[in-house]
């Protein structure tokens, strides 16, 4: 079974640490336009982020989905495709 393209994507990175590795991660994040340092808050969901950034280059991200989900409950973000994941 072929993994999904983000999970191939995270797999590239599996083993690194956030001080050890951290330029590395750095110059990972910076490819999503992020600018984050990896050694001094937790990293987990801007991985997440610039993992989907790099495995799903033509998808655009929802610019702040929270005010979309106050006021469409349970209709997903406005411009989101619900197809992601």
């Amino acid at each position: 079974m072929t993994d999904l393209p983000w999970i191939s994507e995270a797999k590239k990175h599996v083993g690194l640490q956030e001080v050890r590795d951290r330029l590395k991660l750095m110059a990972y994040f910076k490819t999503a336009g992020q600018n984050y340092d990896p050694s001094k808050t937790p990293w987990c969901g801007i991985f997440q982020a610039t993992v989907f950034h790099s495995a799903l280059p033509s998808q655009k991200p929802v610019v702040n989905p929270p005010p979309n989900y106050l006021t469409h409950f349970g209709q997903g973000a406005i411009g989101t495709p619900l197809t992601l994941i």
